[in-house]
């Protein structure tokens, strides 16, 4: 993977099989993929990533950290910056709810998808952030607080649980996304059809079928898809019984989550299990 930073001013690339978004204490990191995909992991999610996806992470005191680890060449475009400049444009006379509930207390980790159009404006922010912050500190505040109004309303567009009360959709596109992020989120509920879709406001039958067109696959697919990836990593990174670890995932019925994890898999949660740990030690 390469990636792009502003950590000197400069870009310069750098390859790795993984690499952690760490923001430093009373730091924000936000990160925009150009090229390529993979999948991340946060704070025992597992899920995937491609060209278009854009993940900011902050933290004010205790690490908070996402990592990256592509299946392809892959190029990240970063930009950091510290917390200190939002409050400064917090504290401006704007009415900027959107930025505030963006750095709150409860959120510190935004992951989704954007439009073309999406990721070209914000590439073009971040480029103007990058020039801008040696010259004059006042005209970079005023850029990045143009870059953060314009993502935290993309981000209250593509969020269920913040989007506005409008039972209109932008496109396909984003119904779909809201969907994938609502499951990601909520992987270990319990989630049907008709419960999704009235949380994104869709008729069932349609969302159905808008998914499968999207997505190429059926939308109890994805679901599974999911949540089988998460009880991937628990079952290799902690001692958790299988039995806590499938209803961690959303499966209250032990034989029903095995015949999916070897669907999905060819091996059954127990074998999977065995067979990392054996690959783990004639590695080490």
């Amino acid at each position: 993977m390469s990636y792009t930073t502003d950590r000197s001013f400069t870009e310069y690339t750098e390859y790795t099989s993984s690499f952690p978004l760490a923001p430093k204490p009373k730091q924000a990191l936000l990160a925009l993929v150009c090229s390529g995909c993979g999948s991340f992991h946060h704070q025992g999610i597992i899920s995937e990533f491609e060209a278009g996806h854009c993940f900011l992470l902050y933290t004010r005191e205790a690490p908070n950290t996402a990592v990256l680890s592509p299946e392809l060449s892959c190029q990240i475009s970063l930009l950091s910056f510290s917390l200190a400049d939002v409050n400064a444009l917090l504290g401006r006379d704007f009415q900027d709810t959107a930025i505030r509930e963006l750095f709150s207390e409860e959120v510190s980790f935004c992951h989704l998808k954007l439009l073309p159009e999406q990721m070209d404006a914000m590439r073009s922010y971040q480029k103007l952030c990058l020039s801008m912050q040696k010259d004059s500190l006042t005209i970079y505040r005023q850029t990045l607080h143009a870059m953060l109004l314009y993502f935290s309303r993309t981000l209250a567009i593509l969020k269920p649980e913040k989007r506005q009360d409008s039972r209109e959709f932008f496109s396909r596109s984003i119904l779909t996304e809201q969907v994938k992020y609502l499951i990601r989120q909520n992987y270990s509920e319990s989630l049907s059809l008709s419960d999704i879709a009235a949380s994104v406001f869709a008729n069932p039958s349609y969302l159905s079928r808008v998914f499968k067109e999207e997505t190429g696959i059926p939308l109890s697919h994805y679901i599974n898809q999911v949540r089988i990836q998460n009880a991937m990593v628990l079952l290799e990174d902690t001692e958790e019984l299988i039995i806590d670890i499938a209803v961690a995932c959303g499966y209250n019925y032990i034989p029903h989550f095995n015949r999916v994890f070897k669907e999905h898999t060819g091996m059954t949660p127990g074998a999977y299990r065995k067979s990392r740990r054996i690959n783990r030690k004639s590695s080490d």
